[in-house]
């Protein structure tokens, strides 16, 4: 009787944890997301050439170009790589979405640049949300160093 009741307890938290994986959904599209931010970052400072991110809204999804010369800032010459492993950069994301559709660069140096190919004045926040009430993941990018950290 003790087993069947502990066998149905454990049971009841193992449906509900099934059911609802948005919550690990939108935790490793955050990590997915920071991974493939510092991949860029790094792939600027090795190349020394600008590094281009295009974001896609819903659902979300980014796009990684680099710019064949040194010292060019215009995201309209990049060359569209792949992830290591190939794939998508974000993997498959269904339901979820970014916040924003905005351009961000990564100069030759490593910092972070807007859109227009001016330098970040400010921390840079990225928010990947699910359709549910789980809530969102925040990715921030640092002004100047263009460290990349979730809160």
């Amino acid at each position: 009787m003790v087993v069947i009741l502990l066998v149905t307890l454990l049971g009841s938290f193992a449906v509900g944890r099934f059911m609802d994986r948005e919550p690990a959904a939108l935790q490793a599209t955050a990590d997915r997301l920071v991974s493939s931010l510092r991949l860029a970052q790094v792939t600027a400072l090795t190349q020394r050439r600008t590094v281009c991110l295009t974001f896609t809204q819903s659902p979300a999804a980014l796009q990684v170009g680099v710019v064949a010369a040194a010292g060019i800032v215009d995201c309209g010459a990049a060359t569209l790589i792949e992830p290591p492993g190939g794939g998508a950069w974000l993997g498959d994301t269904g339901h979820l979405a970014l916040n924003s559709s905005q351009g961000l660069r990564f100069a030759a140096d490593g910092t972070p640049l807007d859109s227009n190919g001016g330098p970040l004045t400010s921390p840079r926040e990225l928010r990947v949300s699910g359709a549910g009430p789980r809530g969102s993941a925040g990715i921030f990018i640092e002004p100047g160093s263009g460290h990349v950290r979730v809160q």
